[in-house]
């Protein structure tokens, strides 16, 4: 009878406890800093191609390891050193071009092969384009905004299909033209948000949709108009933030829910560092970083962020890790892994039987052979720990 109590006692889910929306610092840049870097996300990796630092115009590759919290040096960049450049990601390869450096504009563009870290000459942009943004649907990478070598700004938009090397012009933006606008796709829709012209900032929100090539407005951005807001997609939500108007820096941040087509404010960003920053999402995480002060002279950011907790602003919550024991065997259940699971098993002595194995989907583990004995599983899923005792049979008194 004893047993058979114990038993659905360890068959009870453990559950970390919520813990509040937070941004959690995660390894800084290795360099002073960086701005107006091109950025884009391959394989569960994320990379940044290019931009200003105080020494000038780079065009260093850098590319952050989300699993070790590391940044690593990869080929650089073919092209002239530059910032403002576009990118956008196709089955498996990135593309990055456009920008400027010095006064000059450019229209040549570059398709990376994370496999061999080499770089390809693709078709270039049908026009000089610097401040631009992007965006991939499918398996089109789509590029809209920015400024010409001319100083104007215009409405076009284009397509370009790897398949064909070619670029296509798809149906204008119809908001007013505009640099450095926040470009994002979502369920298979492009979304522009922000950016500025002559003075003039914006926090219209338009969506694309490439099956009927047409544009529709949406609710305004809940905050302040601004230029070169960062942010990132996770699920069915959007996260917007940063950016700045008219030297004022911004450092509140708001998602917009494609269920309630509706914006709310969420916590802010921890730096002033809130202009020329990137922001990416890995998995269920979303990441944010490097940047310029608004305060006097010319000061760079080297940190990075996590955004932790995402599912609790969202409207399709992740459900929590459920992990235990089946009693009477060498079995540990983990149920709802939403992305990297790490557990250790360690016995009374504080020894490690099990250290930091990584559990990457729902699975049954079973331990390797173990002494009659109570154990410790320690375990930290979505930035969060937890533990809770195991009994090993066959005998055991307590």
């Amino acid at each position: 009878m004893f047993r058979f109590i114990l038993a659905l006692l360890l068959m009870v889910c453990v559950r970390p406890s919520a813990a509040q929306i937070a941004w959690t610092p995660k390894a800084n840049f290795p360099l002073t800093g960086r701005v107006a870097a091109a950025q884009f996300t391959l394989d569960g990796f994320a990379y940044i191609v290019g931009g200003i630092d105080p020494t000038g115009y780079r065009r260093d590759v850098w590319m952050y390891n989300p699993n070790i919290d590391s940044w690593m040096q990869k080929n650089p960049f073919p092209g002239t050193e530059r910032a403002e450049s576009a990118a956008f990601v196709i089955d498996g390869f990135a593309y990055v071009g456009g920008g400027v450096t010095l006064g000059s504009h450019f229209r040549d563009f570059y398709r990376y092969n994370p496999k061999t870290d080499a770089w390809t000459r693709i078709a270039d942009l049908p026009i000089d384009w610097r401040a631009a943004n992007a965006f991939t649907i499918d398996s089109l990478g789509y590029v809209m905004g920015g400024m010409a070598g001319d100083g104007s700004a215009n409405k076009h938009f284009y397509a370009y299909n790897p398949r064909s090397n070619a670029w296509q012009r798809k149906k204008d933006f119809p908001g007013t033209p505009r640099f450095y606008p926040f470009m994002v796709n979502m369920n298979k829709k492009g979304y522009v948000m922000g950016g500025f012209i002559r003075g003039a900032h914006f926090n219209d929100f338009y969506a694309y949709d490439p099956s009927t090539d047409s544009w529709n407005s949406l609710p305004y951005f809940g905050g302040v108009p601004r230029v070169s807001p960062a942010g990132f997609v996770i699920g069915n939500t959007i996260f917007v933030g940063n950016g700045r108007n008219n030297g004022i820096h911004f450092q509140d941040w708001w998602i917009y829910q494609n269920q309630t087509n509706t914006w709310k404010q969420i916590i802010n960003y921890p730096e002033d560092f809130s202009y020329g920053t990137i922001g990416f999402s890995i998995g269920n995480k979303g990441y944010c970083g490097l940047g310029q002060s608004s305060k006097v002279g010319l000061r760079y950011s080297n940190s990075l962020f996590s955004f932790t907790d995402t599912g609790l602003v969202n409207s399709d919550p992740i459900p929590e890790l459920e992990s235990y024991h089946v009693f009477g065997t060498r079995d540990i259940v983990f149920k709802n892994v939403s992305e990297t699971v790490k557990y250790s098993l360690i016995d009374a002595t504080g020894r490690y039987v099990i250290k930091n194995k990584i559990i990457t989907q729902d699975k049954i583990e079973t331990m390797p052979i173990i002494s009659t004995a109570i154990y410790n599983v320690s375990i930290e899923h979505r930035g969060r720990r937890f533990s809770y005792k195991l009994f090993y049979p066959p005998d055991i008194t307590l």
